[in-house]
């Protein structure tokens, strides 16, 4: 029953959506998972100490000896939060929050030793942080100069120690000024008082590469994507209450909404006077709320005319001006041209901007529709945007069924979009002609039949992402084409992780080979694979980025010498 004196929440969790009594939560959190933050030991000691899974310490945080040290995560690395958790860990009825991160390890002479996962507390992270300050990708650790910065300009000394000891002195500092050309690339990190400050080498206005710092509120970051690549355009989808849908659609989505809800029918179990009372009670305080059914909503994919954040135009006000001037079509690859930062006073919205090109329509010709999605208990409404012509489900890679709409009979129109909408950068884009690399584990079995002079190497052709994603001795193959096949890329793909913000690109391809056929023996369990020898035909499949030989190699590969 609820009690008057309970505080509930509606929470979101891992796409369950349902409300929580207060003393269930743990918090406040001081960081989000995927978050960056700094090391920050207690005291005066120079460690920071990482629990193991029973919160207890991994290691001794002070070495006996020097040198020996090479379990001791210290202070002022950047990590990432790659899990949150609550535990009562001193038995006083509080649950208290901890973040499991990887921090580098150094000896006390400042050698990297590996890293190691460890459980750590508020009092031990620093943030958060933009951007890392050092990325084998090269990619993670560049920021941006925002778009209005006049005069952008780092400090000196690029000493780390004597730059602290000046700014906890309050010295004035030298100052070198940077281009806006090019992007900032982070060095080293620093937490000094109540900021972070970036070590950070750049193109100096007057030529040459210089290095300086600035903290973290002077530049956006992290730039994941340079002018000339392509990406996909991705919409965000989160849960929102159906009395925030438009008049049009919001009563019979709300009602699909709350159809899902329903539990079937058991067994009344016996209930006293009491319980009945308080049963009718909070049914009566349920018919007098409005309904707060949940549905997810597939933001649409808004281009604007200036690099900033999408005023929806539903919403506008009177005498407002908006600056959406399209909508994408949702899995789109855009060419990125150009790119721009913004300062925003909120957390969670894009801070960089890419100029892109897509095929879509104007917002005024897009429609709102509502469908069912998923099977049993895991049943959701889904809100979407369509332009003219498109179904719900033709964005979908696994609907089953062949989608009739055509997206070149759509426009196609230039403008901004924030970095959280783009997936990739894609390694290759339909009309790409690649081959497999000698080391996939699609690879088969050499073929050594007696009829064959020489042995030759077929790749499996995946007919599933999870084939194509994991292929082994089960996979499905639509087929098998000779390892040194050209392969044509067909189409793209993306499967977004469940329980975080990583994604995974699958590219459809097509190669001439032999088309497989699967059998099963009279009273056998598994079926046998054979290939229709001799018979060359275009197989179509799936694969990932690693399997694939990256053009640029291809391009820098000899040619074969003339005979």
């Amino acid at each position: 029953t609820v009690e008057a004196a309970d505080v509930y929440y509606l929470v979101d969790c891992v796409g369950s959506v349902g409300w929580v009594v207060e003393d269930r939560l743990a918090g406040p959190l001081g960081f989000q998972v995927e978050q960056l933050a700094i090391t920050v030991s207690r005291g005066d000691s120079p460690y920071v100490t990482l629990l193991d899974e029973t919160l207890m310490p991994l290691a001794d945080p002070e070495p006996p000896f020097a040198g020996a040290d090479v379990n001791a995560c210290r202070p002022g690395n950047i990590v990432e939060v790659l899990r949150i958790q609550a535990a009562d860990r001193d038995l006083d009825g509080i649950q208290e929050v901890y973040y499991r991160i990887e921090c580098p390890l150094t000896n006390s002479f400042g050698q990297l030793m590996g890293k190691t996962k460890g459980w750590v507390t508020n009092f031990d992270l620093f943030g958060p942080a933009r951007i890392k300050d050092t990325d084998d990708a090269n990619v993670e650790n560049r920021a941006i100069i925002p778009e209005g910065e006049t005069e952008f300009l780092l400090e000196l000394p690029t000493d780390g120690d004597v730059f602290e000891e000046m700014v906890t002195a309050g010295e004035a500092r030298e100052t070198v000024t940077c281009s806006e050309e090019t992007p900032l690339l982070a060095q080293e990190t620093r937490q000094i008082g109540n900021q972070i400050y970036y070590r950070f080498e750049c193109t100096s206005t007057e030529g040459g590469l210089v290095n300086g710092w600035t903290d973290q509120s002077a530049f956006v970051g992290p730039l994941l994507y340079d002018p000339g690549v392509s990406a996909l355009l991705s919409p965000a989808s989160f849960p929102i209450l159906t009395e925030e849908l438009p008049e049009s659609i919001r009563e019979e989505a709300d009602a699909l909404a709350a159809s899902l809800r329903e539990v079937p029918d058991e067994e009344p179990e016996e209930e006293t006077d009491d319980a009945a009372a308080e049963s009718s009670a909070a049914g009566d305080e349920e018919e007098t709320e409005a309904a707060q059914n949940v549905v997810y909503f597939n933001s649409p994919l808004y281009l604007t005319d200036n690099p900033g954040i999408p005023l929806d135009p539903n919403k506008l006000g009177e005498g407002e001006t908006g600056n959406v001037v399209f909508q994408c079509l949702p899995n789109e690859i855009g060419p990125i041209t150009e790119y721009a930062g913004i300062q925003s006073n909120d957390p969670d919205a894009d801070t960089i901007y890419y100029l892109v090109s897509c095929r879509g329509c104007t917002p005024e010709q897009a429609e709102l529709t509502y469908r069912e999605e998923g099977v049993g208990n895991t049943k959701r409404v889904v809100v979407d945007s369509l332009c003219p012509g498109q179904t719900q489900g033709d964005d979908e890679a696994d609907d089953g069924e062949e989608s009739t709409f055509d997206p070149s009979s759509l426009p196609a129109e230039t403008g901004w979009i924030g970095q959280s909408q783009l997936r990739g950068p894609l390694l290759f884009v339909p009309g790409d002609v690649t081959r497999y690399r000698d080391t996939s584990d699609t690879i088969l079995a050499p073929d050594d039949r007696e009829d064959v002079e020489t042995p030759v190497t077929y790749v499996g052709i995946p007919a599933t992402i999870e084939g194509a994603e994991f292929p082994g001795p089960n996979t499905n193959y639509n087929g098998r084409c000779l390892l040194d096949s050209e392969i044509q890329i067909t189409g793209v793909l993306l499967r977004e992780n469940e329980t975080s913000s990583g994604y995974t690109v699958f590219y459809e391809i097509s190669c001439l080979g032999e088309k497989s056929v699967r059998e099963r023996e009279p009273d056998e369990i598994y079926t046998i694979t054979t290939y229709q020898e001799g018979v060359t035909q275009p197989i179509t499949g799936l694969a990932v980025a690693e399997d694939l030989v990256p053009l640029v190699d291809l391009e820098q590969a000899p040619s074969a010498p003339e005979q």
